[in-house]
């Protein structure tokens, strides 16, 4: 990133707020809010994160300065809307050289869209939701604050650069937002080599014994989906092609927590895929 020479060179620290909403999870997402935060000190400029809740790892770190301005609240709406009222206030009252989004906010002049494209997400949703829940998203007022946090998010005219991991989000930029289009930079996801190196180079001689610990069958090819929330990262299509491939040895191993684990127990029992469709760690 640009930006990050130039905390070298100034005479004073960059300032530098990160927003996130939450730290908590263990997520890519909260992963890598706190690589940027250390990436932007160990170049020389002053980090704050804003974020929410009790995050205890992050308000002991030296390398930047971490600010939980509302406490957590069950109800996402009621926290997406306390949380960016508050962002806006503390912004307000402490003015940043770069203001860098990971969630959706009103106001930021840099933003890394990890969740992708909100009016994409439920257009896919509609292809696989009944009509009842089809129509519930123009009225749902969770989606309908997401929708307009977005596209005040996008279209907002102090927004310098906006950053998505795929070309695939970047065209749906394209389609919705399309004056956010030239500001639209893709930086693929990247595996942290130096550290997972020797993980990967003993996976191969390992694999015999993986499978068996986790009852997998070492002659299917195997398939690896990790993330939280099944529906929004694509689970329901990759279960519906496994159904369509029912004649190959393929086997899906799929990592993470989601509140709707029962209704996908279910539905990979439906599509005849309960002995080929493993859940791990999803508790």
């Amino acid at each position: 990133m640009a930006h990050l020479s130039t905390c070298k060179m100034s005479h004073l620290p960059t300032k530098i707020a990160i927003l996130k909403s939450g730290l908590t999870h263990k997520g890519g997402i909260e992963k890598q809010t706190r690589c940027l935060a250390t990436a932007f000190a160990k170049h020389g400029c002053d980090v704050t994160i804003l974020t929410s809740g009790n995050p205890t790892n992050d308000i002991n770190n030296d390398s930047y300065q971490t600010v939980s301005l509302a406490s957590k609240s069950k109800l996402s709406l009621a926290h997406i809307m306390r949380y960016n009222k508050a962002c806006t206030q503390w912004l307000k009252d402490n003015p940043k050289d770069i203001i860098f989004g990971m969630d959706r906010n009103p106001y930021q002049t840099h933003y890394r869209a990890g969740n992708g494209v909100h009016r994409a997400y439920l257009k896919h949703r509609a292809m696989t939701d009944g009509w009842l829940r089809r129509a519930s998203f123009l009225v749902n007022p969770l989606h309908r604050t997401i929708l307009n946090l977005e596209r005040r998010c996008f279209e907002c005219p102090e927004l310098k650069t906006l950053f998505v991991n795929s070309q695939m989000i970047a065209d749906q930029v394209a389609e919705y937002y399309p004056q956010a289009a030239q500001k639209t930079r893709i930086i693929h996801n990247a595996v942290e080599w130096n550290a997972m190196a020797d993980a990967f180079n003993l996976a191969h001689g390992k694999k015999a014994l993986l499978c068996h610990e986790r009852e997998l069958n070492p002659d299917c090819l195997q398939l690896l989906f990790i993330g939280q929330g099944y529906r929004r990262k694509g689970l329901d299509f990759l279960l519906n092609g496994l159904a369509i491939l029912s004649g190959h040895q393929i086997e899906l191993s799929v990592v993470g927590k989601d509140r709707e684990l029962k209704r996908y127990r279910q539905l990979t029992h439906e599509l005849g895929l309960s002995r080929c469709v493993h859940f791990f760690w999803s508790a």
